[in-house]
């Protein structure tokens, strides 16, 4: 999984990070890889009573991340599984953990736009 990414996808997301700040350059974008918090994760797990205690964090494969945009967090990289595997669990999992950071994501970029 980590040589899969580090070989093809993370160039790739840099490139595409360095023609996002180039293009905008208000955005102040950075990519971040390799066990990147997910920060609106953890907004969102504080404001439940249960999890305040909680010291889990969700770490993602890799993450856009707009400084310039009231530090929004725009693209989650999520990696399922190394190329050919039949681990279904595992893949199942990480597409849970994906859908639910992609949702959290856009939460808090509705919440910091709508000041809620």
């Amino acid at each position: 999984e980590a040589t899969f990414n580090s070989l093809f996808i993370y160039p790739f997301l840099e490139a595409v990070n360095t023609w996002l700040k180039e293009s905008e350059d208000w955005c102040k974008a950075v990519f971040r890889h390799g066990e990147a918090l997910l920060i609106s994760m953890n907004k969102q797990l504080k404001t439940i009573p249960s999890y305040k205690e909680d010291n889990h964090d969700y770490l993602a494969d890799g993450i856009i991340k707009l400084y310039g945009l009231k530090n929004i967090e725009i693209f989650l990289f999520e990696t399922s599984d190394c190329f050919g595997s039949i681990n279904k669990s595992k893949i199942a999992f990480d597409h849970h953990k994906g859908f639910f950071g992609a949702l959290t994501m856009l939460k808090n970029s509705i919440l910091s736009h709508h000041g809620k």
